[in-house]
């Protein structure tokens, strides 16, 4: 509860955050997009002193996707509530460099965010992100003895950088850099995300 009430400060300077660009009535918005999404989960299992002896490979950037609705303030700030599944996870597991099995993450859930972003021209904003993510993860392990799988929730602020590029009245191109860690219970580490999006959003 008090993340969210931080967030709610957070969000009653949003409209403060753009003054020096045109004075605009709020908009609603929808917006998703893409991300390229990479997890620090190899690092994680890795360091598990419960798993010594073997060793969980890194996996490449897999694809998240972002999906939301909101309002806009001051022209380019906002506030969004939506739904992010992130990138899996999916490293192999050797032991004495001979692969023995994978492991597989998965997570997503919902959001809340505020963006304060800065016009620097009629058409074009940069600024940054703050935000509060409810995650639900599923770990999948699978070798010669089975599959077994786990669940697992967190929730945790995650930040940014935010670029807005309006492409006519309504619709506008988004990129973005976001970074997120969850601190989950039973993991001595914290589970990390590194994403890099791009989007559209359409404001009415």
């Amino acid at each position: 509860m008090k993340s969210y009430l931080l967030l709610a400060c957070v969000i009653s300077t949003v409209p403060l955050a753009a003054q020096a660009g045109a004075n605009h009535d709020p908009q609603f918005l929808v917006g998703g997009g893409l991300s390229l999404d990479q997890s620090n989960f190899d690092d994680v299992l890795n360091d598990d002193p419960g798993l010594s002896g073997v060793r969980f490979d890194s996996s490449d950037p897999d694809v998240g996707t972002d999906v939301y609705v909101g309002m806009r303030f001051a022209g380019f700030s906002s506030v969004r509530l939506g739904y992010r599944s992130f990138g899996d996870y999916d490293g192999d597991a050797t032991i004495g460099g001979a692969k023995v099995g994978k492991a597989k993450l998965e997570g997503d859930g919902v959001y809340l965010a505020v963006d304060a972003m800065f016009p620097i021209t009629d058409r074009f904003a940069v600024g940054g992100t703050l935000g509060i993510q409810d995650w639900d993860g599923t770990v999948t392990f699978s070798g010669a003895g089975g599959t077994s799988k786990g669940d697992d929730d967190a929730r945790d602020f995650f930040y940014g950088a935010r670029l807005n590029y309006r492409l006519g009245d309504s619709a506008s191109l988004i990129a973005s850099y976001d970074f997120y860690s969850f601190d989950v219970e039973d993991i001595s580490d914290d589970i990390e995300y590194q994403t890099l999006g791009l989007g559209l959003e359409f404001a009415f």
